[in-house]
């Protein structure tokens, strides 16, 4: 039998997703202007949208602790993800964007919400869990998407820089 995490571990495990979420709308969203290629551009305007959409659904899992931390309190990055969103912002060439984005930060925000519906409570948690499964699907279509859109851009010689 699993041991389910209590509503302080509860919060700060969704607190993180919304965390890289957000970095990830604003990350990913600042890049549509500076990315060459339309291909890109149009992908960037979409995930970025799904990524801040994110944010705003895991917003509604927070817990409310009396006593306790506050929302804005819980939402925290993890270590890896603030190391990661600080080298998005130095890349430049809209391929390594790609790839480093859907190709090991998204799948690492799948991989932790995953790790939350496996740690916690299908019953207590079930609308959390319906929320987490909107969210991995959703990341990895964007996934497919993205791998798709940096194929055609390596296939043509284009990794363009700002």
């Amino acid at each position: 039998m699993r041991h389910a995490p209590d509503l302080l571990s509860s919060g700060r495990s969704i607190g993180e997703l919304i965390w890289i979420e957000s970095r990830l709308f604003e990350v990913t969203g600042s890049w549509i202007a500076t990315v060459p290629e339309p291909p890109a551009r149009a992908f960037l305007a979409a995930a970025s949208g799904h990524h801040g959409w994110h944010a705003e659904l895991l917003s509604s899992l927070l817990p409310v602790i009396v006593g306790g931390p506050t929302a804005a309190e819980l939402v925290a990055p993890s270590l890896q993800h603030r190391d990661v969103v600080a080298e998005l912002d130095a890349m430049t060439l809209t391929v390594e964007r790609f790839r480093r984005v859907w190709g090991t930060v998204v799948p690492s925000v799948v991989a932790a919400a995953e790790q939350h519906i496996s740690a916690s409570s299908p019953i207590a948690e079930a609308a959390g869990h319906r929320l987490l499964r909107i969210v991995i699907a959703d990341e990895l279509a964007d996934i497919e998407s993205a791998e798709r859109v940096a194929a055609e851009l390596s296939g043509t010689g284009r990794s363009s820089a700002r």
